[in-house]
């Protein structure tokens, strides 16, 4: 008598992010939208995906997942405090953390201003010149 067996394997897969918004300029004031998806087994797991950033107040963002595997972290009318690193975190339980950086860069309200990791920065346009082209602009008799 031939007996078969038959098993059922189910592969298992430690969560990592295969998408995440690097780098995201907005203007003074505008919503800001931080994706992060990832790609795990399983993906039905409370908290798959969650974000942070140490000494930011969270409580500013919406965060929302639209499908199991990707999460959307909006902050409103933001702002210079807004502006940095916020982390993205992946975890379903199998392996170790897999983590993101997403970085958000406001566009201050002054044309020639940006703050990035907290720090304004001004471009500076300096127009150099000689005095043989000055010459040529003001005539002095």
């Amino acid at each position: 008598m031939l007996l078969a067996l038959l098993t059922r394997c189910t592969v298992i897969d430690a969560a990592e992010i295969v998408n995440v918004t690097s780098v995201l300029l907005v203007s003074d004031g505008d919503t800001a939208v931080l994706k992060c998806q990832v790609r795990a087994n399983p993906l039905s797991v409370d908290r798959l995906i969650t974000w942070s950033r140490p000494g930011y107040d969270m409580s500013r963002v919406v965060i929302e997942a639209p499908s199991v595997d990707k999460s959307l972290l909006t902050v409103a009318a933001v702002g210079r405090r807004d502006a940095g690193a916020f982390q993205c975190n992946a975890f379903n339980g199998v392996g170790v953390v897999s983590s993101a950086t997403a970085q958000l860069v406001v566009k201050c309200k002054h044309p020639l201003c940006i703050v990035f990791n907290h720090h304004i920065i001004i471009i500076i346009i300096i127009i150099v010149v000689t005095s043989s082209s000055l010459s040529s602009i003001v005539s002095c008799s």
